[in-house]
């Protein structure tokens, strides 16, 4: 019996009560956290100043209670914030009131990003963590560009479908030994204890913003975390160049194509996109893995490559969408195989041979058996591929 769907990522929140980025800000040494982590992602990894937001007028989308928005307001930026949400909003409200930010709002509107009209043209806009997941995701991502002034900044976050493998496999992992142990209802206590034996002590290390029962809410049980619901570079790059908007940044950070190149040999943005996916295939297996690449001679993903990880993807999703599936549909590909330990990296290579024997261990019918199968899997147990991606884009200046 498939999973029912809800009509939005939106729904599942409110049913279930979800807050996917509640952070206790109230606390000043969250809050401070928090600001680290922000400037980081804004400096760092994406290179926009935060000088760049000092009365900027900024349009955030989806912004839930307002944890990220404050940074930009400590900032000095000027917030226009669109939530659909309404049970969210008095927290919201709560929290500029309480840091004393209540002026740099210019208004809060309690709609969707696709109810959402201005005339008005803004310095930055930003998208983080559900655009990947409407059904018109291509023509709202147009729309944020045309909402931007020229010189002005997007940005969008986004669940890829490359990096997302090791969390959807995860994933599948839970649902076959939900199955095995006749457990229907995967947001009961009994999933949630199993998906604590599994994951709970590996999450732990990781540095984590939320909760690992916010983590399985939000990844594990959530009906969004399926292939159809992934983006991919190769999507995204090609509807903000249309908008005559070029990528900028990234985080991860992952691409290098502008290192020791001179700064008067300016490329087109066509250019600078055919390099950026040309880099993007010489990465593949840092998306894959999250494991940093520090050997350049680690060779590009084929596309044949490229696409075996793809129908391994479609294959694990329609596995966990229907309950009745034999986990015997689901094929570890050949050409996978072959590309990870062409890498010649040690560490990739065990990531391999270990995906092999996971997938083997599927078939068992005894759900104890499989789970201490996986414990014993540390290469897999040790990695968390890319799948959070944040892309950074800019509105090209009339000259």
């Amino acid at each position: 019996m498939p999973i029912e769907k809800k009509q939005s990522l939106l729904g599942y929140y409110q049913e279930h009560e979800v807050n996917p980025v509640l952070i206790r800000v109230e606390d000043d040494r969250e809050w401070k956290t928090h600001v680290r982590r922000r400037r980081n992602l804004y400096t760092n990894h994406l290179m926009i100043p935060p000088v760049s937001f000092k009365g900027a007028a900024v349009l955030e989308f989806g912004c839930n209670s307002g944890e990220n928005a404050l940074f930009l307001a400590s900032l000095g930026a000027r917030l226009t914030l669109v939530e659909p949400n309404h049970k969210v909003l008095p927290r919201l409200k709560d929290l500029f009131k309480r840091f004393g930010f209540e002026d740099r709002i210019d208004r809060i509107e309690n709609r969707t990003i696709e109810a959402f009209d201005s005339e008005e043209a803004f310095d930055v806009v930003i998208v983080e963590g559900f655009l990947h997941t409407l059904a018109s995701r291509d023509e709202l991502l147009s729309k944020i560009c045309g909402l931007l002034r020229p010189g002005g900044v997007g940005v969008i976050s986004y669940d890829d479908l490359y990096g997302s493998l090791i969390e959807l496999i995860r994933v599948m992992l839970l649902h076959q030994i939900c199955r095995l142990k006749k457990i229907s209802e995967l947001h009961s206590q009994s999933a949630y204890g199993i998906a604590q034996a599994l994951f709970e002590e590996d999450f732990n290390r990781i540095n984590a913003s939320r909760s690992f029962q916010s983590w399985w809410m939000d990844n594990l049980v959530n009906p969004f975390t399926a292939s159809e619901y992934f983006w991919r570079y190769q999507d995204i790059i090609p509807i903000i160049e249309k908008r005559e908007c070029c990528f900028h940044s990234c985080s991860p950070k992952w691409t290098d194509f502008d290192n020791y190149s001179w700064y008067k040999n300016v490329p087109s943005i066509r250019q600078r996109h055919l390099s950026l996916l040309e880099d993007w295939n010489r990465k593949f297996v840092f998306f894959l893995t999250g494991i940093p690449l520090s050997d350049r001679t680690i060779p590009s993903a084929s596309r044949e490559v490229v696409d075996s990880v793809s129908q391994l993807i479609q294959n694990i999703s329609r596995f966990i969408s229907h309950r009745g599936d034999s986990p015997e549909s689901i094929c570890f590909p050949a050409e996978l195989v072959d590309y990870l330990y062409n890498t010649g990296s040690g560490k990739i290579q065990r990531f391999g041979k270990s995906l092999q024997h996971l997938f083997r261990s599927l078939q068992t019918a005894d759900a104890d058996q499989l789970m201490d199968e996986y414990q014993a899997l540390h290469d897999i147990r040790n990695l968390w591929g890319s799948a959070l991606n944040y892309i950074c884009f800019t509105k090209l200046d009339a000259i």
